[in-house]
């Protein structure tokens, strides 16, 4: 049988970024809250540019990689204004550092009550976020040596460090469930040839 024309057109076509997809998704969902507010949070990989020009009332929260270029805030200007400050150094080296305060915490994660040390930092993620304020979240075990077991970057500077780790600890439950529906229950293994069967479908099997 001679080839489907369509189906190759199809496959040459660029899929969409996901951060673009993650956009266009928060945006439906803003639209039906309103101002109410809205916690995105998730990997390394879902921060970046679409999400620099977003409502107000949303905040992002996201694992930040050792390599992430952090700036410290912009100096008051003094003649021609700077956009950001100086370069801070790697996450490591700001672990070690010893004028840094780390700080015994408590929190709720996977089920169980976990004690932590945590060192939050203001500054600037320029390549992700531009000139937004961001807080940077280490965390540790308590009694652990030098370095860090976690590393988050939050918009949100009202929340204390604890409620951004039991943050990001809170979307496991989303990532199991995707698993879960696409590995038992078959979401997008079905052929549904219609748009309307596909709004049917993938809602009620989540439900299931």
């Amino acid at each position: 049988m001679p080839a489907d024309p369509g189906a190759a057109v199809a496959a040459r076509r660029p899929r969409p970024h996901p951060l673009l997809l993650a956009r266009g998704l928060l945006d439906l969902v803003t639209g039906h809250l309103g101002d109410r507010p809205v916690h995105l949070v998730g990997d390394a990989a879902y921060v970046g540019k679409p999400l620099q020009a977003r409502p107000a009332h949303v905040t992002v929260t996201a694992r930040l990689g050792c390599d992430a270029a952090l700036d410290q805030p912009a100096p008051p200007p003094t003649g021609r204004p700077r956009r950001k400050g100086d370069r801070l150094p790697e996450l490591v080296v700001l672990a070690a550092m010893t004028r840094y305060q780390w700080t015994p915490v408590r929190v709720r994660c996977y089920g169980k009550t976990l004690e932590r040390e945590v060192l939050a930092l203001g500054c600037r993620w320029y390549g992700a976020l531009k000139g937004q304020p961001v807080q940077v979240v280490l965390s540790r075990p308590q009694g652990a040596p030098d370095g860090y077991e976690l590393a988050l970057v939050t918009t949100d500077l009202a929340a204390t460090p604890a409620a951004v780790i039991e943050r990001s600890a809170n979307r496991w439950s989303a990532e199991q469930a995707f698993l879960d529906a696409r590995h038992l229950v078959g979401v997008g293994q079905a052929r549904t040839p219609t748009k309307r069967s596909v709004e049917r479908l993938v809602p009620s099997a989540f439900a299931a």
